[in-house]
């Protein structure tokens, strides 16, 4: 577009000749154009912006002061407080580039707790700061906590029918170092029923570490003491005893013996009528087995021991009732 005549109310000569060709070029468009500077209103409002949320139809589009506010409202009630609100949906933590992420609350002191609930108050994680070690964590269950993995039962600790630790797997156990640790089955097998039965070595009459305690009727010196039968290493002998002497062993606790294995003395002073006995309280005793042969010195002897009902005995005696030579007695039991 080029100069327009603008024609006077007056002659032709007088007329003059205006471009606008350069305000054209600097307007507005009503789509896509860029203002940049103040944009003066001088008062006067714009219109036609939507009316809510529904009208907006891009995130581009611009909004009244009133479609502003109910977007603030609408992110305020959505919000999640500090304090009392409760998460509806599925809360996920993301590590971006850290290489830990903490959740949890590490401003506690002395008698302040945190817990994680989990979906009462009656099942819970739960940590409680003391004033001194020790500090556990707390688990508290309404029936009993089990743990799994890859979807199998291993360990299920306490229910309401069922208070008792159930391992629904093979536990793997250190060897026993304290008195009141547990032995697993291969230590058990290896240093224990390897020994003939449940009384190991034994290396004195009653200081032993397995609290097995030996006493005998009758020795001839401590050269000869009882507690060699359990050695072995030399041989149990009485003073010249011939008749009712006997040897008994004192258990840590009750045990079930089902077999007995037993050598007398390789010079031939052997018991020839003899019983096997065993006892809770060292005073009366049951007669669990009873042989007239002689407890020869070169070789071992086994006898089954048959109970019916098994019983559990803490003394066990053989009772000599004949010997012969001058000083009977037994060189392993």
């Amino acid at each position: 577009m080029g100069s327009v005549n603008v024609w006077g109310l007056g002659d032709e000569a007088s007329s003059t000749s205006v471009d606008i060709s350069g305000q054209l070029r600097s307007k507005l468009d009503r789509n896509r154009d860029e203002m940049r500077g103040n944009l003066k209103m001088n008062g006067f409002a714009i219109t036609g912006l939507p009316a809510n949320i529904n009208l907006i139809e891009d995130d581009s589009d611009a909004a009244s002061c009133s479609v502003c506010n109910e977007l603030l409202n609408n992110g305020l009630m959505n919000r999640v407080c500090k304090d009392g609100d409760d998460i509806t949906g599925d809360l996920f933590l993301q590590i971006g580039g850290n290489t830990l992420t903490t959740f949890g609350c590490a401003d506690l002191t002395n008698h302040t707790g945190f817990s994680l609930l989990l979906g009462t108050f009656a099942n819970q994680i739960q940590y409680e700061r003391q004033d001194q070690a020790p500090q556990p964590i707390k688990i508290v269950s309404s029936n009993g906590t089990l743990f799994q993995l890859n979807g199998e039962d291993y360990l299920r600790i306490g229910a309401n029918a069922n208070r008792c630790i159930i391992a629904y797997k093979p536990l793997k156990l250190m060897e026993p170092i304290e008195g009141s640790d547990a032995a697993t089955k291969q230590y058990v097998d290896n240093n224990i029923l390897k020994q003939v039965g449940l009384i190991p070595l034994l290396s004195s009459p009653s200081s032993n570490k397995s609290g097995h305690i030996v006493t005998v009727s009758s020795q001839f010196s401590s050269k000869y003491s009882g507690h060699w039968c359990f050695g072995p290493i030399n041989d149990w002998a009485t003073a010249n005893v011939l008749s009712n002497f006997w040897i008994k062993i004192q258990c840590p606790f009750p045990i079930f013996i089902s077999k007995l294995q037993v050598r007398g003395r390789t010079n031939g002073n052997n018991p020839t009528l003899w019983r096997l006995e065993g006892s809770n309280n060292d005073s009366v005793s049951d007669v669990l087995l009873s042989s007239n042969q002689e407890i020869v010195g070169t070789a071992i002897s086994k006898y089954n021991v048959n109970q019916k009902p098994p019983v559990l005995y803490k003394y066990y005696r053989i009772f000599c009732i004949k010997g012969n030579g001058t000083n009977p007695g037994l060189s392993y039991i």
